[in-house]
């Protein structure tokens, strides 16, 4: 049920895939603006980056899904589920904030926390989705990569966040792996 890329219904042109990751940008685009200020959505370097605040999927110091965080999920799911032969690859990223300025997080607590935000989500989408499990990738980056500073509870929010990273398929990419036989994708 995975193989939706190398299936022959489904082979495209690498100008096929380009439209589709960019109709998926403007829908995400629409999405977020119907939304509150929890979520952002940009686009560069052939990817897609959705940052979802914390609030929109966890409780304080928890790394398990809120019930109310389903419905942004399933609209995202449905969006990926529409192009999901032209991504190569969903990347989950756990952010979270120091919780003291003047020193770090217990590393194990820290990452562990953001590793479980990480991993939650992808579980999620795999469980509701037909997207290939093998292009789901979740990381815990933990406090280690700050958009705020963490001297303001503003800024603390604004650290504990999921980012998203979508990328398209390059077909060029994957036709040099097949030919020098290395792990990846299989191209018809």
């Amino acid at each position: 049920p995975y193989d939706d890329i190398t299936d022959e219904k489904n082979v495209k042109t690498q100008e096929e895939i380009d439209a589709d990751i960019a109709a998926l940008f403007q829908s995400l685009q629409e999405f977020t603006q119907s939304q509150s200020q929890n979520i952002t959505v940009q686009q560069g370097g052939g990817k897609i980056y959705i940052s979802f605040n914390q609030a929109v999927f966890f409780d304080g110091e928890s790394s398990y899904l809120r019930p109310e965080s389903y419905p942004v999920l399933d609209s995202v799911i449905e969006m990926l589920s529409g192009v999901k032969s032209s991504i190569d690859e969903i990347r989950v990223l756990g952010h979270t904030a120091q919780a003291s300025p003047n020193r770090p997080n217990r590393v194990s607590v820290d990452r562990t926390l953001a590793s479980g935000r990480a991993t939650n989500v992808v579980v999620y989408i795999q469980e509701h989705s037909d997207l290939d499990p093998g292009r789901l990738i979740s990381e815990g980056i933990g406090q280690w990569r700050p958009v705020a500073s963490n001297d303001t509870r503003e800024g603390r929010a604004a650290n504990r966040r999921v980012e998203m990273i979508i990328s398209g398929r390059d077909l060029a990419a994957e036709q040099f792996q097949q030919a020098v036989g290395l792990p990846g994708v299989s191209v018809q």
